[in-house]
């Protein structure tokens, strides 16, 4: 393990023991760190690592950029799986603080982004497809609320995530 999957690691150890400033600290260490190095996709699995720490901390302002930037990052290194995920949760920052029609088309970019790719991770579409239904929903996008949540049922059944099964069934019947 590397220092710096070192510092990851500190970072997702003091989230999940709730020490919200100990972690964000780390994330920012870790930034300045990659920046230093000059490493494009260090640096990015940094952002996305303080965005975190933002999000935990109701800091959106600090979140959307970081998302913003590792996004950026990823497309310029050709990775979409990973530009995909970054940007979902630069959207979610949006859709939480009540953005939803600055978040939708977001949404709808990750959505292609996913659709483009030929492994990504069946259940990071389904989250993905569930923020997507979500958003769509509260901008009276129902049709496409309806298409995000019938794909996300089918992906959360296939991944035996109950509670997502349960989840889309209710809001597809809701939406029909």
């Amino acid at each position: 393990m590397t220092d710096f999957d070192a510092l990851l690691e500190q970072i997702r150890l003091a989230r999940n023991d709730g020490h919200a400033a100990q972690a964000r600290l780390a994330a920012e260490t870790a930034v300045a760190a990659a920046r230093a190095s000059d490493d494009r996709s260090a640096l990015a699995r940094a952002l996305c690592a303080l965005g975190t720490c933002a999000r935990d901390q109701r800091d959106t302002t600090v979140a959307e950029s970081c998302y913003a930037e590792a996004t950026a990052l990823y497309r310029a290194l050709g990775d979409d799986d990973r530009a995909a995920h970054a940007l979902r949760h630069f959207a979610d920052v949006l859709a939480n603080a009540g953005r939803f029609a600055e978040a939708a088309p977001i949404y709808d970019e990750v959505l292609a982004l996913y659709d483009g790719l030929q492994l990504a991770a069946p259940l990071d579409v389904a989250n993905a497809l569930r923020s997507c239904g979500i958003c769509y929903e509260r901008t009276q996008r129902n049709a496409d609320a309806h298409a995000a949540w019938s794909r996300a049922h089918v992906l959360y059944e296939r991944a035996g995530i109950a509670a997502g099964v349960e989840e889309s069934a209710r809001r597809i019947r809701t939406l029909s």
